[in-house]
């Protein structure tokens, strides 16, 4: 039961997903309980970047508020958005969910709809359609796409320049030639990975809520939404975040020294902290958006140094790190946000991407007992809401069945490849445009599968329908 709970407070994402949390989401905070018995969740339900985008904040009114063990009674949210749950029958600090529901609209920051008895101060719920959703995510995806091949043929260009004139100069440094072009073909090798940073960065920012986001915040992510990261770097250069996180983390020693200013300080600079880690994190996904990624772990070890306890942050960083092959210490990572998961949603995505790290590093054993034991946890939360984790599921299988044709464990490959491929045509049927590309991928792996296995007719049937399927998603785009 508690991991069906848990399902509410997260959207299902691809195999890294780890996302960074949006802006302003506010802690959520409860009344003292009465006796242990009681306590009073108070929570305001508004539109996402409402305010950002017409100036004003619209709020959710007739909004179906319920606690998930019927422990308290319903409440519908009023003209400004506004509830008062009162629950009965808790223990301090005991965790409470509840569903925030209104015909039309979903829950965005899905986090939110966890709270601990006793806390004070009040939650904000964040929602908005289906088709603003796409909306953004299609928007960031063309931004990120765009800029990132800008920034690459810009760079190609300068080095092959350089490399060019170097070569028509008979006494030309050699080594400097031979490092241009072992970077030429770096940058070249970063060509195919476009399309998933950019996709990354899309599930990263669609749910982002910037009503509630520094000054500092909404203006550089308004030049990036207009795809001009150059604007949006400048910006958040000329703010000094490292050195707004270096005084952060001066003023921290000052707090345990002085008492007296605990109260005003620690406010204060959790605020800044906040606003400067989100900072940080956009500057980060603008550097690697642009390949500048000497810059993009300065920004992650900034975000350590600031809260190393963060799982997003954590994540994230094991993900980049993964991206530049710094395997090793991807796993570090990998491991230490494993720690740190609190259920078991964040848990399998960490378990997935943990067995790529392993098989990437050659440790058969722990790659394959990550993998099998994402498989399980997926299994299970599939069972109980298909919709949202059956792709989650897909997915792993589909890693499990390239690690086991690549260990030569060709019946449990099979089975796996089968298995996913049967899943992925199942939610292509409900959503061709999302699925259909995923039905493909699975179809060419069974392909290369059964042509390593000398089995010509599958493999080529497998082929073809990868392919058909291509070309008719490539009419469209």
């Amino acid at each position: 039961m508690k991991n069906l709970l848990l399902i509410r407070r997260f959207i299902r994402r691809s195999l890294s997903v780890g996302g960074s949390l949006s802006v302003g989401w506010a802690l959520l905070l409860l009344s003292p309980t009465l006796h242990a018995q009681q306590s009073t969740i108070r929570g305001e339900v508004s539109i996402l970047n409402s305010k950002y985008e017409t100036k004003t904040r619209q709020y959710v009114a007739n909004a179906q508020v319920e606690e998930d063990f019927d422990r308290a009674t319903p409440q519908t949210t009023d003209a400004v958005g506004r509830f008062d749950l009162v629950v009965k029958g808790v223990r301090d600090q005991e965790s409470i969910t509840f569903s925030v529901k209104k015909e039309g609209l979903e829950v965005v920051n899905f986090n939110a709809l966890t709270a601990v008895a006793g806390q004070k101060e009040g939650v904000k719920i964040y929602m908005t359609t289906p088709q603003k959703l796409a909306e953004y995510r299609k928007q960031y995806f063309n931004v990120g796409k765009t800029a990132a091949e800008k920034a690459l043929q810009e760079k190609l260009a300068q080095l092959q320049k350089e490399r060019q004139t170097l070569l028509a100069d008979q006494h030309a440094d050699k080594n400097r030639i031979s490092a241009l072009e072992t970077n030429l073909a770096l940058l070249e090798a970063q060509r195919a990975k476009i399309d998933e940073t950019a996709r990354e960065l899309a599930r990263r920012y669609e749910r982002i809520n910037l009503d509630d986001a520094s000054p500092l915040f909404q203006e550089a992510f308004s030049w990036f939404q207009k795809g001009e990261l150059e604007h949006a770097l400048a910006i958040l250069r000329q703010a000094d975040l490292a050195g707004q996180a270096r005084n952060i983390l001066a003023e921290r020693g000052k707090i345990s020294a002085m008492q007296r200013e605990v109260l005003l300080r620690d406010s204060v600079q959790k605020q800044r902290t906040a606003d400067v880690l989100s900072a940080l994190n956009l500057k980060a996904d603008l550097h690697t958006n642009r390949f500048e990624f000497d810059s993009v772990e300065q920004c992650y070890e900034w975000m350590m140094a600031l809260d190393s306890s963060n799982y997003n942050y954590v994540f994230q960083f094991a993900y980049f790190l993964r991206q530049q092959n710094n395997l090793y210490k991807a796993a570090r990572f990998y491991e230490k946000s494993l720690a740190l998961s609190k259920d078991e949603y964040s848990r399998a995505a960490v378990l997935n991407n943990l067995g790529a790290v392993h098989y990437a590093n050659q440790k058969m054993a722990e790659a394959e007992k990550a993998y099998t034991e994402a498989f399980g946890i997926r299994r299970k939360l599939a069972e109980k809401n298909p919709d949202a984790f059956l792709p989650d599921v897909a997915m792993t299988l589909n890693n499990l069945g390239v690690f086991y044709s690549d260990n030569q464990k060709m019946p449990e490959a099979e089975k796996a490849y089968i298995e996913a491929l049967g899943i992925r045509r199942k939610m292509a049927e409900k959503n061709p445009d999302a699925f259909l590309p995923d039905v493909a991928t699975t179809l060419n792996n069974l392909g290369n599968f059964y042509r390593d296995n000398q089995k010509m007719p599958k493999a080529e049937k497998a082929y073809t329908e990868a392919l058909d399927i291509r070309r008719k998603l490539a009419e469209k785009n």
